[in-house]
Parts: structure tokens; C-alpha cells; sequence
């Protein structure tokens, strides 16, 4: 009953308990999804499966705190936090510092995005003509707010979560849990190194911050979170160790996107042709939503770092700079160069952020009280 009253009453600024949940898992697993595998079984081997859960639980942990910090300033922005916390000008650094973050990781993914959707569709038509084309979407989905963003978020994670239950059950025949061995893979230090750039994804959480101050019913923030954390490494972690079950370590360190080629699978039945291409087209649908999700954040954080009132008149300027800042690498070679060096340092960025608003906080709390008793032993 709870569940369809939020769905049947979701209002246009104001966030529900599903729709935290679902963004939470999104923003841990929309853009890593197709070419993970890959990348951690490189690292781990065969124990690429054991890293998400590594870095699952460094996102809890962040989870946990970003959910404490909302927590102390409830109807706050990121940028209102900061400077709340950490006083208005080293507040607006670390907002500022925040604003290049998500503009980075919206960078990076639409180019991924971009890069990904010409080569099996679009492979005669320019990146750049894609990018600006995708910008577009994102514009007009920033103008609606996040509710809007937030409600076809839902939509969409409720359609991509069938189908890879479906491809997962679909190639249950052909898993060799033998090419899971040794369970340890390549060893302890792998594992954790696996697990640090996962780390990575999962600490995109933080992005929360920036929004939560919709979510009303603060005293099930934790629980949204961490529900949102655990369903995202779930799936990470299934479809990672189904890739490697199926094809083997050799084959996934091979492929591009070992999932796309795990939905190929599917599509040799008679009554399931092409599978991998309605998987792709459910995935861009599910990497727009997060980029519009990540411009919508980076718009509302500049505005308030301008101190202006209404974020949508920065929208077509920050399009400008989004759409320079994306085409920025020369190449595809400088894209990944870029991309491997966020995975595998933005996690230290994202604690750092957590561990010092907290601090700040604790700080902050302390003099509050000092001052509070100050005042009553002198009403005394």
C-alpha cells in the first residue's frame, strides 16, 4: 500500500523512498555496466566477482556518511552544506571542487555513451554530432526538475532490471562454475587493487547530497541508501561472475563489453534473435537518465555557487561548457587514459569530501554546545 501510494502521488520536486533507491543503484551502475567485468577481472582474475563487493562496502561505508551529513542540514544543497559546515569561503571551494567532479564523470560518460551507441548503430555519423544531439535530451530533462528525472528513473531501472534477469536465466545452461576457480584469483592485493577502482563507481553516492534535501521522509534515508548500495553490488557482482562462469578470464579480458557479448548468447534461439541490441538500446536509456541526472546536479550546484536563483538560466550556458569539456580528449586513447586515472583516484576525492564535512560538522556541533551552555550558566 505504502509502495503505490508513492508511485501514485510522486510530485515533481519532492523525491519518494523508491525513487532513492533506484537512483542510488543507478548512479553505482549505469556507466560501468557494459565494460566492469572487464576491467576488474584484468586486475583480479578469476576473483573479479569478490572486488565488487570490496568496493560495495567502501560505497556502504560513504553511503552511511553522506546519508549522516544530509542528516545534520535536511533542507539544504550541497553548496549550502558546505558553507554551512565549513564557513562560506572554503565551502564554496569544495562545492567548486564538487562542480568539476560531476562535470568530469558527465564528460567521461557521455563520450562513453556517445562513443558506444556509433559504433553498432551510428558508426558513419560524428561523435561530436552525437554529443551535441544527447546534450539536448539532457537539457530538456534538467528543465523538468529532478522528480521528472527522478520518475522515468524508476520506469527505466524496472525494465533493464528484468532483462538481465532474463539474459542471466536465459545462459544459466552454458555456466561453468569450474572457470570461477581458484576462488581467490590472482590473490589478496588484486582484489583489493579490483576493488579500489570499483570503489570508485560505488562512491558516486555522494552525488546524494545534492539532492536529498527533496527526500521528506529523512528518518528512512539510511535504509534507502544502503538498500540502493547493496541491489547495485548485487548486480554488479551476478553479472561479473556470470561473465566469467560463461566465457572464462581469457575471453572477458578480451572483450569490450563482455555483458553485450553475454546478451549475444541469448539471441541464438529461435525465438531470441538480436537480443544485445535491445540490451544496448535499454542501457542508453539508462546512461541517459544518469547524465541527465549528473547535469542536473552540476546546474543546480553552479547556480548556487553564483548565487542565483534560478538554475534553469544556466542550463544552455552550461551545455557550452559541458559539450568543450567532453570533446576535450583528442582521441579515444586520451579518454581512457583520463577515465583509468578517475577510477582509480576519485575515490580518494569522494572520502576526502565525506570526512571532511563530517569533521566539520562534529566541530561545528561542538562550539554550538559550548555556546549553548555558556548562555544558560549565564541565565543562571
Amino acid at each position: 500500500m505504502r509502495f503505490r501510494e508513492e508511485f501514485l502521488n510522486m510530485g515533481k520536486d519532492r523525491l519518494y523512498y523508491v525513487q532513492i533507491v533506484v537512483i542510488t543503484t543507478l548512479l553505482v551502475y549505469a556507466t560501468g555496466l557494459l565494460a566492469l567485468p572487464r576491467n576488474v577481472t584484468n586486475i583480479a582474475g578469476t576473483a573479479g566477482w569478490m572486488s565488487i563487493i570490496v568496493g560495495g562496502l567502501v560505497g556502504l561505508l560513504i553511503g552511511l556518511m553522506t546519508a549522516n551529513i544530509a542528516l545534520q542540514y535536511p533542507d539544504m544543497s550541497f553548496t549550502q552544506i558546505c558553507e554551512s559546515a565549513c564557513g562560506r569561503t572554503f565551502g564554496k571551494v569544495i562545492s567548486f571542487s564538487f562542480f568539476i567532479y560531476t562535470s568530469f564523470i558527465l564528460a567521461v560518460g557521455m563520450l562513453q555513451f556517445a562513443t558506444t551507441i556509433a559504433v553498432p548503430f551510428l558508426n558513419e555519423m560524428r561523435t561530436e554530432v552525437i554529443v551535441i544531439v544527447s546534450f539536448l535530451v539532457l537539457m530538456y530533462a534538467t528543465s523538468k526538475g529532478i522528480g521528472a528525472i527522478a520518475r522515468f528513473t524508476f520506469i527505466s531501472f524496472a525494465v533493464v532490471f528484468v532483462s538481465l534477469v532474463a539474459i542471466i536465466l536465459l545462459s544459466n545452461s552454458i555456466v561453468d562454475t569450474g572457470r570461477l576457480l581458484p576462488l581467490m584469483g590472482r590473490g589478496a592485493v588484486p582484489i583489493l587493487d579490483a576493488g579500489l577502482e570499483t570503489a570508485s563507481f560505488f562512491g558516486e553516492v555522494i552525488i546524494l547530497l545534492a539532492i536529498l534535501k527533496y527526500f521528506p521522509r529523512k528518518n528512512l534515508m539510511k535504509r534507502a541508501i544502503s538498500q540502493g548500495i547493496i541491489l547495485a553490488m548485487v548486480i554488479m557482482t551476478t553479472i561479473v561472475a556470470a561473465c566469467i562462469a560463461i566465457f572464462g578470464t581469457t575471453w572477458v579480458e578480451r572483450f569490450a563489453f563482455p555483458m553485450v557479448e553475454l546478451a549475444k548468447l541469448v539471441g541464438m534461439g529461435e525465438f531470441f534473435e538480436r537480443v544485445e541490441i535491445l540490451f544496448l538500446t535499454l542501457w542508453f536509456n539508462t546512461a541517459i537518465l544518469k547524465l541527465s541526472l549528473l547535469y542536473y546536479v552540476s546546474v543546480t550546484c553552479l547556480n548556487d555557487l553564483l548565487d542565483l536563483k534560478n538554475y534553469r538560466r544556466l542550463i544552455l550556458p552550461y551545455a557550452v561548457f559541458a559539450i568543450g569539456f567532453t570533446l576535450l580528449p583528442d582521441n579515444m586513447v586520451e579518454s581512457s587514459t583520463m577515465l583509468a586515472y578517475f577510477r582509480e583516484y576519485s575515490i580518494f576525492y569522494v572520502l576526502a569530501i565525506v570526512l571532511v564535512l563530517t569533521i566539520c560538522t562534529k566541530v561545528k556541533q561542538h562550539r554550538n554546545g559550548k555556546r549553548s551552555d555558556t548562555a544558560n550558566c549565564a541565565v543562571k
